[in-house]
């Protein structure tokens, strides 16, 4: 029996090659790229769907990396390889999710891997990194040197060497987990229309595009200041796992709506700095 190890992002992959690898552990490792918290989200199985997903994340990733220009080509296959991994798992595999319960992107990675493999009679298996920090009442230390507790969000957030302690808690999915994951997928989000989804009270669910516009307001200041500050300050602040291209091309709409200024250039990050426009400061 073949054991695959699913995980979603090339930093959440990253750290699990580098923990299989010392652990000894036998499998292959299938990396999902894609953000699922972001972006259309329907109908992924069909042509259309995926046309509509990737032609969203290329503008994206024109409108906030230039320099990513001649990397679409690149992008484009592994865009491809999320969306026919299941041809690489033969059926009777053991496939384990490692995922964090508090990544927007991991919760809705999970129902789609899940829907995709659930007629090749697979044993899923799970590791919840968000769980397991919580389980050792997991401490980080704040900007005041203060010890304070922390859930770890995604596995893209856990050293590799702290995945021995999380690969413990792994668990068996029951029959009626996935068929409660693939009915969620089915019923939620595969006609989803929603182009941005974050997770409240344990679930997730679909919000405005505008969700983070007022906490960029709210770090910006009436000085110029460095674009990718305030948007690290925003993805520091939030529960949420958010991309910073999203909080990037977010940015570059308030600035259209007047409500931020700015000088230099609007992409890529680096070279953008941005304060409360005057209208804004009056409101």
């Amino acid at each position: 029996m073949q054991t695959f190890h699913i995980g979603f992002g090339d930093s959440a992959c990253g750290t699990l090659r580098v923990f299989l690898r010392a652990a000894r552990l036998p499998g292959s490792i299938i990396c999902l790229r894609d953000d699922f918290s972001i972006g259309p989200i329907a109908h992924l199985t069909t042509e259309d769907g995926m046309e509509q997903r990737w032609q969203w994340f290329k503008n994206l990733l024109v409108a906030t990396e230039p320099d990513f220009q001649e990397d679409l080509e690149l992008f484009a296959q592994q865009f491809q390889q999320d969306r026919t991994f299941a041809a690489d798992i033969p059926a009777g595999s053991t496939v384990v999710l490692w995922h964090g319960g508090r990544c927007t992107s991991d919760q809705l990675g999970i129902r789609y891997v899940v829907s995709m493999l659930q007629s090749k009679a697979i044993r899923f298996e799970a590791v919840d990194v968000s769980a397991y920090s919580q389980r050792i009442h997991y401490t980080v230390t704040d900007e005041e040197n203060n010890t304070i507790p922390y859930v770890i969000r995604s596995v893209g957030e856990i050293y590799s060497e702290r995945l021995h302690g999380a690969w413990e808690t792994k668990a068996s999915l029951s029959s009626a987990q996935i068929e409660e994951w693939v009915h969620d997928w089915e019923a939620h989000w595969l006609h989803s229309t929603s182009r941005l989804r974050i997770i409240e009270n344990g679930l997730v669910q679909a919000v405005p595009e505008d969700y983070y516009d007022a906490a960029l307001l709210q770090c910006s200041t009436r000085s110029f200041q460095k674009a990718g500050r305030v948007i690290g300050e925003v993805m520091g602040r939030s529960e949420q796992c958010i991309g910073d291209m999203y909080l990037l091309q977010r940015i570059q709409e308030l600035i259209r709506a007047g409500k931020l200024s700015y000088r230099g250039e609007l992409a890529p990050m680096r070279y953008l700095e941005i304060r409360l426009a005057d209208a804004t400061l009056t409101e």
